[in-house]
């Protein structure tokens, strides 16, 4: 099969560098948004997300469960269709790929196959050196891989039916994705011809990690997945009394090696040796700072980032009489988790345990602050 005329011996010495240069123009106006969203991460006040990874290789590899395969940027000239073989993350956690990806090519009627060579480049990109590059896959973001085939021009009779599909077995797994082998922007089937190849899988590198700082002007964490239970460590950090209001600030640290987001209010119970629990209501007022405006997604950085809870109640016994008994323990879960952290409601500075005057409220969670 043929797909497009045929070139005499002269006339395709002169078509090579054409098939570079007209591809690439293709490839950059077809496929410009394409491309913008197969470079771009999600970027903060301090940065890009994928900057919060010493290296993309400190996320865990990621699974075939996690991605979803499409093409973009897809251009045809002088006997060439080349374009990119996009992986997208569809899942909330953040992972990573490298290397190059199986492909092959399938003609569903005959079950005639073609397996796709490696290669280091394909029309120029991406150079070598960035080859054998880890890209850091971001939930909801793609990462790629460059593929180029011939349209029978130069292969003629050679080229069998084009391919009714792509089995993509992305790099380091074991697992099979079927792809559709339509082909957006060619309006067309990929060409079932000798000669297909693929590079490895580029995409977002990651730059250094940059200085978390103790300012309320910490990165947003708006579209970053939620923090589970097992990111965190929670402590008391924070506390004292004035004007008979005991008041302990609680510490939400990741301990995990990928950044992970808490937005709203914790789930905050005292409860006294007897057993008794007295559970925290939620306020806006915190009794360190002024009044919050409203919940927002706070980021915490991998390997250490902070966010913080207020938690203050009265130590004046009700009627004025008497006096209050304590807690003995705070049980904790951070927002949207399951996972209860149970510590002791010691105040230091106070040298007792926090009251339970029958008031305790808890403020939604914000970004850290050093005082």
């Amino acid at each position: 099969m043929r797909y497009g005329t045929k070139l005499s011996v002269s006339s395709r010495k002169l078509a090579v560098p054409l098939v570079f240069s007209l591809l690439l123009a293709a490839c950059g106006t077809q496929g410009a948004t394409a491309k913008s969203q197969a470079n771009t991460t999600v970027t903060s006040a301090k940065g890009s997300i994928a900057g919060y990874f010493k290296d993309p290789a400190s996320a865990p590899a990621c699974s075939v469960g996690q991605l979803s395969v499409s093409f973009a940027q897809v251009g045809q000239a002088a006997g060439t269709v080349a374009g990119e073989l996009v992986f997208t993350n569809a899942s909330s956690s953040y992972c990573h790929l490298s290397g190059w990806p199986k492909v092959v090519g399938v003609v569903g009627q005959t079950g005639a196959t073609i397996t796709a060579a490696k290669a280091d480049s394909i029309l120029g990109r991406p150079a070598p050196a960035k080859s054998a590059s880890i890209a850091l896959a971001v939930p909801g973001k793609p990462v790629y891989a460059l593929f180029s085939v011939p349209t029978g021009v130069d292969y003629g009779p050679q080229c069998g039916p084009p391919f009714t599909y792509l089995r993509v077995t992305p790099p380091g797994t074991n697992g099979v994705i079927k792809v559709p082998a339509s082909l957006p922007g060619v309006n067309a089937a990929m060409p079932g011809c000798p000669g297909l190849a693929v590079t490895a899988v580029v995409g977002n590198a990651a730059p250094s990690i940059p200085v978390v700082t103790t300012t309320t002007t910490a990165p947003s964490g708006a579209g970053m997945p939620a923090c589970t239970g097992q990111h965190l460590q929670v402590s008391m950090g924070r506390n004292g009394a004035a004007a008979g209001t005991v008041y302990v600030t609680l510490d939400f640290k990741n301990v995990s090696s990928l950044p992970c987001s808490l937005e709203g209010w914790p789930s905050v119970v005292g409860e006294q040796a007897s057993g008794s629990q007295t559970a925290a209501a939620k306020t806006d007022q915190p009794p360190l700072s002024v009044a919050q405006g409203a919940p927002a997604a706070v980021l915490l950085p991998a390997n250490g980032g902070v966010a913080e809870a207020q938690v203050s109640g009265g130590d004046n016994p009700p009627g004025g009489v008497g006096e209050c008994a304590t807690f003995a323990y705070l049980l904790i879960a951070a927002p949207g988790t399951r996972t209860t952290s149970r510590i002791p409601a010691f105040v230091p500075n106070l040298g007792t345990g926090m009251p339970d005057c029958g008031t305790m409220a808890v403020t939604w969670v914000a970004p850290y602050q050093s005082s």
